[in-house]
């Protein structure tokens, strides 16, 4: 396991926790490989139910560490007008990674305190819900630094809220509060920050009593398809297998 990134926890609740608390939990690409292959590992056993995505101390995280730009670093690549098809193919790989909230067969939920800027807002984006403090401040600043943002913000933005407050937010880099993220649907719930951590736990230990081995792979599944025919075929193969899991007719 690699600074920065730890996993806590046993039974059909984990968590994973951004460790960099000095840098305001700061995200590396090492950080967000080793994301991803926690979340594999993870994913690799049938007990997991839900992960709860956090960051230490005060703060959820405060977007890209600004060093991986530095000339030598992993992300100096994509700043270089010679790259080409090598940054292209970098930046394809590194969103495959950072990614993994999308792929993984739990409910992922972001426990969203202090900020969430830049990479830190899109990957609370990328995960399955958002429980935020009422003070939270969440914020993709990009395109006020002249860059669009790179790992799915935009699209999981846009599917959470529209194409024109979507592109209203962005392309004003709006910052905006917990209170507000529920009135626009991007969270599920804002709390006061003391009470963060106890309501996440209790909304994972609801879903990890969730009956049905597979149930809630599969609503995730039916939910994140990308057309209406993937997301019934999903549908019928949750309904299938949680039928043939209770052996029996269901009684009224």
């Amino acid at each position: 396991m690699i600074d920065g990134v730890r996993v806590e926890g046993s039974g059909p609740v984990r968590r994973l926790v951004l460790d960099r608390p000095a840098r305001r939990n700061a995200q590396t690409v090492a950080m967000w490989r080793e994301l991803d292959r926690l979340a594999a590992a993870l994913a690799a056993d049938s007990g997991v139910r839900c992960v709860v995505l956090s960051g230490a101390g005060d703060c959820f995280s405060s977007g890209l560490d600004l060093g991986e730009l530095a000339p030598g670093n992993p992300l100096a690549l994509l700043a270089d007008p010679g790259a080409g098809q090598k940054a292209r193919a970098l930046l394809s790989e590194l969103q495959t990674a950072f990614l993994w909230p999308t792929r993984a067969p739990f409910l992922v939920i972001a426990e969203v305190a202090g900020v969430a800027l830049g990479a830190g807002f899109e990957l609370a984006l990328a995960c399955d819900i958002r429980l935020v403090a009422e003070d939270a401040r969440l914020q993709l600043p990009e395109v006020a630094m002249g860059v669009v943002p790179d790992l799915g913000g935009c699209h999981h933005l846009r599917e959470l809220v529209g194409y024109e407050r979507a592109l209203d937010l962005l392309v004003r880099s709006a910052r905006i509060d917990g209170a507000e993220a529920v009135r626009l649907g991007i969270a599920l719930r804002a709390v006061p920050a003391a009470d963060l951590h106890q309501v996440t736990m209790a909304y994972a230990d609801a879903v990890a009593e969730v009956p049905g081995a597979t149930t809630v792979r599969d609503l995730k599944a039916a939910l994140r398809a990308p057309s209406r025919t993937a997301s019934l075929a999903a549908a019928a193969a949750g309904m299938v297998a949680g039928l043939q899991a209770a052996g029996a007719p269901m009684r009224p």
